[in-house]
């Protein structure tokens, strides 16, 4: 029996409440915060822009880098075609 003397206490506790009341210009007050942010979202467009610069630096970085290196390459091989003809180091080894 005191368990539902409990829960009829608990379920007639809010008896003589008054209903909670917004503040008048709370609608105004969110519509202005909701204004206030929109400039925050272009910055995320400027992050991307610089992303993708930063990409294409890097590959044509990488790129270049290739280039140099396979040039280098050749002109090793332009200096010694004896080597790459026949292999061997030493004329006299046979």
């Amino acid at each position: 029996m005191s368990e539902e003397k409990w829960i009829d206490d608990v379920l007639n506790s809010l008896e003589g409440a008054n209903r909670a009341k917004a503040p008048k210009d709370a609608f105004e007050n969110i519509k202005q915060k909701i204004i206030d942010d929109k400039p925050r979202k272009q910055n995320y467009q400027w992050i991307g822009v610089a992303a993708v610069i930063l990409i294409v630096l890097c590959s044509n970085a990488l790129l270049l880098n290739d280039y140099f290196l396979t040039e280098e390459v050749a002109e090793i091989e332009q200096e010694y075609p004896e080597l790459i003809s026949n292999y061997t180091l030493y004329e006299d080894e046979w």
